[in-house]
């Protein structure tokens, strides 16, 4: 089980890692050869090639050192805070006629509250860490690809993932616990809802939507 969990664990994030970069390569934000596709397994093989690569070189670095764990438990987080728009892009794109799914307007929701509940159950600090690693990326690419569009629409989630830091921090799983497990899970359920709900209309496509 020593082999086999972490094998497991960086196959998983050897898939995902790559579909990240396809989708920075179709954004404009890396070279466009990470979203060339092989044309008999339709997989975006240059960014499974690259990102391979790298993480065997941060590994092979950072695995004497104790703390690289640590850093990747943040990581973990920060993918939990950052996979948590999934659910939004689904509620935009069935306003938008895309998603025909009839219980998307249902499921959506609810995925988007799990989300925020794992992220709230992380505690702190790994929540307050994740969001300091997600900032940090997010200003490297904003400044070197200067981006500058659709800022006022980002708004709801920058207050999202405040609102999670928050009630991370006073929460019974924060540094305050001022508030009951319970209680604070139930409000960060009632107002990831309504967060949806602003992300959603906040959503490129939701004009012309039904």
């Amino acid at each position: 089980m020593g082999v086999i969990g972490p094998f497991v664990t960086g196959y998983i994030y050897l898939g995902a890692g790559t579909r990240v970069l396809f989708a920075m390569g179709r954004s404009g934000y890396v070279p466009s050869s990470m979203k060339a596709l092989h044309e008999k397994y339709s997989i975006p093989y240059w960014s499974l090639v690259v990102f391979a690569i790298m993480g065997s070189i941060v590994t092979y670095i950072s695995s004497p050192l104790p703390t690289i764990y640590g850093l990747i438990t943040d990581s973990v987080v920060a993918g939990y805070i950052a996979f948590s728009v999934n659910p939004v892009v689904m509620g935009v794109l069935w306003r938008g006629g895309t998603i025909k799914n009839r219980w998307t307007p249902v499921i959506a929701p609810l995925a988007f509250i799990a989300s925020s509940l794992i992220v709230f159950w992380s505690g702190w600090p790994l929540v307050p860490y994740a969001v300091l690693l997600l900032a940090a990326g997010s200003i490297i690419f904003g400044v070197i690809y200067k981006v500058k569009e659709d800022f006022v629409k980002s708004l709801w989630y920058i207050g999202y993932i405040a609102f999670l830091t928050l009630m991370t921090y006073i929460g019974s799983v924060g540094a305050l616990n001022l508030i009951n497990f319970y209680a604070a899970s139930a409000i960060v359920a009632a107002a990831s809802l309504v967060f949806y709900f602003l992300g959603v209309r906040s959503g490129a496509t939701a004009k012309g939507s039904r």
